[in-house]
C-alpha cells in the first residue's frame, strides 16, 4: 500500500451496552472505509472503546483484529467513565501518533454515508495547511443539530450555507463525526474529564476556539440518534441526574460560569412540562 507521508486517521467509536455487531456508527463506517477509493493515501484504524462490560464485544475484537483491510483495536476500563474520558484514552493509546495526524470521533448511534470516508479524505488532503478541524452536516430526525449556533452557552439551530472554510466564532459542533488534527488536539489537552457527558462537546470546542478561529465544513450529512430526545420519565430522570452533575462541573471553572445557563435552565422547563413532573426540580436544586 502506497502511505502518503506515512500518515494516520483514527476513527473512534464510543460504546455503551451496544454490541459491535449491531453498532451503527461501527458497520456504516466499515462500508465507507470499503467503498472508499482514497485509503492508498492514508493509514486508517478503528479504535473502539467500550464503557461497558461485554464479553462478547471483546471476544468479537479478538477474533477480529482486521475487517475489510481495516485494523480494528478495542479498550475497555470494563465500566463506564463517560464520553471525555474514552475519548482521550483512544487519543493517547497511540502514543506514536504525529501532528499531522487526525483522530474522528463518533458516537455508537450515528448513521455514516457510504462516500464519507472519501469527502472527509478529499477534504482533509485538500484544507489541512488551513485548518486543524473538520466537521460534517449532522442531524437528527431531518433536523440540523450541528454545526449549530452557540450563544450564551446554548445551542440554537443555525442557517449554514455550504462554504468550505469558515469562521468558529459562534459554532459549535457536537462530538460525532468531528475530525482533528493531533496537534490542535493536544494543545487542549483533550477533553475534559471533570465532564461525564453532557456539554463536554460543547466545552471541548470552547477551549479549541482560543487556538484556532476557523473550521471546514465538509459537504455531507450524518444521521444521528440523539437518546435524551427519544428517552421516557425513568430514563429522562436517569440522564438528567448525569447532566445535573455535569453542569455543576462546568460551572465550578471561572472562565465557564453562567455561560450554561440558558441550557440549565431550558433543559429543566422543558423536562417539567413534557412529564409534568416537579422531580426534575428536586434533582436540581435538591
Amino acid at each position: 500500500m502506497d502511505i502518503k507521508e506515512n500518515r494516520f486517521i483514527f476513527f473512534c467509536i464510543v460504546l455503551y451496552n451496544q454490541p459491535i455487531v449491531s453498532c451503527l456508527s461501527f458497520l456504516s463506517l466499515l462500508d465507507s472505509l470499503s467503498n472508499a477509493n482514497k485509503l492508498n493515501l492514508v493509514n486508517v484504524k478503528i479504535l473502539l472503546f467500550d464503557n461497558s462490560q461485554s464479553l462478547e464485544n471483546y471476544t468479537y475484537c479478538k477474533n477480529n483484529q482486521q475487517l475489510k483491510n481495516i485494523k480494528i483495536e478495542y479498550y475497555s476500563l470494563k465500566t463506564n467513565v463517560g464520553i471525555p474520558k474514552a475519548y482521550n484514552y483512544l487519543r493517547f493509546s497511540q502514543q506514536n501518533a504525529n501532528a499531522k495526524d487526525w483522530f474522528c470521533f463518533f458516537d455508537q448511534d450515528t448513521f455514516i454515508p457510504l462516500n464519507y470516508v472519501d469527502v472527509l479524505l478529499a477534504s482533509v488532503f485538500e484544507y489541512e495547511n488551513q485548518v486543524g478541524l473538520f466537521v460534517p452536516y449532522v442531524k437528527n430526525k431531518e433536523v440540523l443539530i450541528s454545526p449549530s449556533k452557540f450563544l450564551f452557552g446554548k445551542s440554537f439551530k443555525a442557517s449554514l450555507e455550504y462554504k468550505p472554510i469558515i469562521t468558529l466564532k459562534n459554532y459549535s459542533f457536537i462530538n460525532s463525526g468531528l475530525t482533528i488534527k493531533v496537534d490542535l488536539f493536544d494543545s487542549v489537552n483533550g477533553y475534559n474529564e471533570s465532564i461525564f457527558l453532557d456539554m463536554a462537546d460543547h466545552e471541548f470546542i470552547s477551549r479549541v476556539k482560543r487556538k484556532t478561529s476557523r473550521f471546514c465544513l465538509l459537504p455531507i450529512t450524518l444521521s444521528q440518534n440523539l437518546s435524551s430526545i427519544n428517552n421516557d420519565y425513568q430514563q429522562s430522570i436517569e440522564r438528567y441526574k448525569i447532566f445535573v452533575r455535569d453542569i455543576k462541573q462546568l460551572n465550578k471553572s471561572s472562565i465557564l460560569i453562567g455561560n450554561f445557563f440558558l441550557t440549565d435552565v431550558s433543559n429543566l422547563l422543558r423536562l417539567v412540562l413534557k412529564f409534568r413532573s416537579l422531580q426534575f426540580l428536586k434533582i436540581r436544586f435538591f
